[in-house]
């Protein structure tokens, strides 16, 4: 394929994702007005230049419930994910979406009558400057250029399409833009001129917005709003967190680093971030670097005889030391940022396959100390015949292999409600199904969390 076919395709492409957009976004702007909510979209006047991104909606607070309901009922998709901000009814929504080439949409839901978010009035004057497009209810252009403005305040210009985006609103309506700003923070900014000048103007132009918005988040009504949301967010980030920690087991040869890259990016838009770890946290070195040894290598794990009950007891104190020390800063830290945990094997893969880190203790043992431990959301654990995983990986023999997963059915039997057993049969079905799992625990988890703030 030429180089002109490339392009072609990949406009193709973007085209497609595109009109796939603009279908949802007409579905969304269907169901908001037939609900009778008070939204307006937001970024949607310079849709032609933005990414399949997500879709900003301000809604106002006489409309939140009804909003959260819509969202529960599942019209704009399976809801699987819900993050709330530290701005009072602002929600950062994941659906499950049965489109081409996406597994997930998102709806960001703003609502700060107070103005104490980041933004400090930009989505207030979003709302009250709102007019009826072939689109929907979109800001008008005075209202579009604030909201913008405030929000690149905020943030800041990374690139030179933001700074862009921003001049064309700003220059839509100038005037109407600095009389709204002259009202909402007391001083007059015009912000044509630094947008039009030369690098570092628009900058200290925007840096002076900022400032003046965090003088009105610092008065004492509007930083005490803000102080007590903040502490909400942080109760819940504690008490329920948004991430999710993913247990990949099986005997060597499954598929479990295989299933975990694609889980990496199957699952990406569903979270903020994604960690990888193995067998535990990890913050402590392992016990053959703590005592000057060569670190042996991992393709025959049962080449080297256990060690004595002494000798095991303490590599297995040690280990658990380990995964209890490294749990909150490694896995419950990045859950409550709303990360996704891929953690391959776990303490479970001690109980099963004991050999592998060299153990001579009763079971017993390690599965009260275990207990001990934090456990993960879901344990995925990968099976196929004997004979398949053999041929995959032959350091472990068939008869071992078919214990292993012997074992692991047993466990996951014990406790149906965290296991999942995946035939690992197919790479793409595995994920498929991987994911699907993956889905109805999220969603059976925010219908669980309190249904009357749609979480």
């Amino acid at each position: 394929m030429g180089d002109a076919e490339l392009v072609g395709t990949a406009r193709t492409a973007t085209l497609e994702r595109r009109e796939d957009r603009a279908e949802f976004v007409a579905r969304v702007v269907a169901e908001l007005q037939a609900a009778g909510i008070d939204y307006v979209l937001l970024h949607e006047r310079a849709a032609e230049r933005r990414a399949d991104s997500d879709l900003d909606v301000a809604v106002a607070r006489e409309s939140v419930g009804r909003t959260r309901s819509l969202v529960r009922s599942g019209v704009f998709g399976r809801p699987i994910q819900a993050v709330d901000y530290d701005v009072p009814w602002c929600t950062w929504y994941v659906l499950e979406a049965r489109e081409r080439g996406r597994r997930h949409r998102q709806i960001d839901f703003a609502c700060d009558p107070w103005g104490i978010g980041r933004y400090g009035p930009a989505v207030r004057l979003a709302l009250a400057g709102a007019e009826d497009t072939e689109q929907g209810r979109l800001p008008e252009p005075a209202a579009e250029a604030a909201y913008l403005a405030l929000k690149r305040a905020a943030k800041g210009i990374h690139h030179d399409t933001e700074r862009t985006a921003l001049a064309a609103s700003v220059a839509a309506d100038p005037d109407g833009l600095t009389a709204l700003l002259e009202r909402e923070l007391g001083q007059p900014l015009d912000l044509r001129a630094p947008l039009s000048a030369a690098s570092g103007e628009a900058e200290r132009a925007l840096a002076r917005l900022r400032r003046r918005v965090i003088r009105r988040r610092l008065r004492p009504r509007v930083f005490s709003r803000l102080l007590v949301y903040r502490m909400l967010r942080l109760w819940r980030r504690v008490a329920q967190p948004t991430g999710l920690v993913v247990s990949l087991v099986g005997p060597d040869g499954a598929g479990k680093s295989t299933l975990a890259d694609g889980l990496e990016e199957a699952l990406a838009t569903a979270f903020r971030r994604t960690a990888r770890l193995h067998l535990g946290p990890g913050v402590l070195p392992s016990p053959g670097r703590l005592l000057g040894r060569t670190v042996a290598g991992t393709t025959t794990p049962h080449a080297r005889e256990p060690s004595g009950r002494a000798v095991s007891l303490l590599r297995l104190a040690y280990l658990w030391l380990d995964c209890g020390l490294g749990w909150l800063p490694r896995v419950a830290v990045p859950k409550r940022r709303t990360a996704l945990v891929l953690l391959e094997r776990g303490w479970s893969d001690l109980l099963v396959d004991p050999r592998r880190y060299r153990l001579s203790l009763p079971p017993g043992l390690v599965r009260a100390l275990g207990a001990l431990l934090p456990r993960p959301d879901l344990v995925l654990v990968l099976v196929a015949p004997a004979s398949e995983i053999h041929a995959r990986k032959p350091e472990l023999d068939e008869r071992e292999i078919e214990r292993q997963l012997d074992a692991w059915r047993t466990l996951a039997a014990r406790d149906p409600e965290r296991h999942a057993v995946l035939a690992a049969t197919s790479g793409a079905e595995t994920l498929e199904s991987a994911v699907e799992v993956v889905h109805d625990h999220l969603a059976r988890r925010l219908a669980a969390r309190s249904p009357g703030r749609g979480r």
